[in-house]
């Protein structure tokens, strides 16, 4: 008799130590299914957000100069994918500024189609004379003048003159006639889609 009461405890603890296994096996199981439906869900967050957000990045386009560099914007749209200050190569308005000189800081967006129309551009940001004059005796001078050079002001830049040519870029702290006419030499009318110049006359 004590032996059969023996067995029963013993039957009995095997059947809770069973049952005790069995529900941490299901905790773990529910557990395991709901860090995965977490993580599933917050992949498939992000996945749906990344869709999204190009389409919030305000009013102007924005971009990088991966895009073609020859794409014409509608005029009037801005462009924010530059990699450089001034820019020297990437998307542009349908016109550039007319080529001369000008007391305006001309967009980035507008310059760049003179750059890819042949241009080079000599900007500044100085408000000293000496130096203006000088730039602009430079530009004067050159054969064929107005066409294909711009001398302008330009807020953005860190130096004191910058010259631009579709994909070139150098900058000066004091002007150098002899750079600037390298320069010049090197790269005006050289740009990718350079139309023919005519002078006005008059």
């Amino acid at each position: 008799m004590a032996q059969q009461e023996s067995s029963k405890r013993q039957g009995s603890r095997r059947s809770v130590a069973r049952a005790g296994r069995r529900a941490r096996h299901q905790t773990r199981k529910r557990a395991r299914r709901a860090t995965y439906l977490l993580v599933s869900g917050f992949i498939g967050a992000l996945i749906i957000i990344s869709l999204f957000i190009p389409s919030f990045t305000g009013t102007g386009r924005s971009g990088s100069i991966d895009e073609d560099p020859f794409q014409v914007l509608a005029e009037g749209t801005d462009y924010f994918g530059y990699s450089t200050s001034p820019p020297t190569f990437g998307p542009s308005w349908p016109t550039g500024a007319e080529w001369g000189i000008h007391t305006e800081d001309i967009r980035d967006e507008r310059q760049v189609r003179n750059l890819m129309e042949g241009g080079v551009l000599l900007q500044y940001n100085t408000e000293d004379q000496e130096t203006i004059g000088t730039l602009v005796e430079v530009v004067e001078r050159q054969g064929q003048y107005p066409c294909y050079l711009i001398v302008a002001p330009y807020a953005a830049i860190e130096s004191t003159v910058a010259m631009t040519a579709w994909g070139a870029v150098e900058t000066m702290e004091e002007v150098d006639g002899e750079r600037i006419q390298q320069f010049i030499d090197t790269y005006r009318g050289a740009g990718p889609q350079t139309p023919p110049c005519v002078l006005q006359e008059g």
